[in-house]
């Protein structure tokens, strides 16, 4: 699972791209794991440090974007593998989960200043 809390500290992600059309990202974190309540304390550290704000629509409306990306690995016991074709005894999917942040309509919200910018 990934998260797009900070390592850091700054909040601020930077996208590089390498000599050979490599991209990776700077200022994310990953971690491995196995269940789901480790999934959910994931989510939960990186809901923990996403900015908020209150407007007219919502109490604690999300000021900043959020990309979970959940890689799902599934690998065949040795007995069973041996019956399946190769090419799946070793399965990998992914699922990115995104939240974009001021999709509230402006007018709608009565927000202004800095927290009208976000929307």
């Amino acid at each position: 699972a990934s998260d797009t809390g900070s390592t850091t500290g700054s909040g601020i992600i930077s996208i590089r791209e390498n000599s050979k059309g490599e991209i990776s990202l700077e200022g994310v974190s990953e971690t491995v794991v196995s269940t789901v309540d480790e999934v959910a304390f994931v989510l939960e550290q990186g809901n923990a440090v996403r900015a908020t704000a209150a407007h007219k629509m919502n109490q604690n409306s999300s000021r900043s974007h959020a990309i979970l990306t959940l890689t799902l690995e599934q690998r065949a016991r040795p007995v069973a593998a041996k019956q399946l074709a190769p090419e799946l005894r070793y399965l990998r999917s992914k699922l990115h989960l995104v939240d974009l942040a001021g999709s509230e309509r402006a007018k709608e919200t009565g927000t202004t200043g800095q927290s009208r910018i976000a929307c």
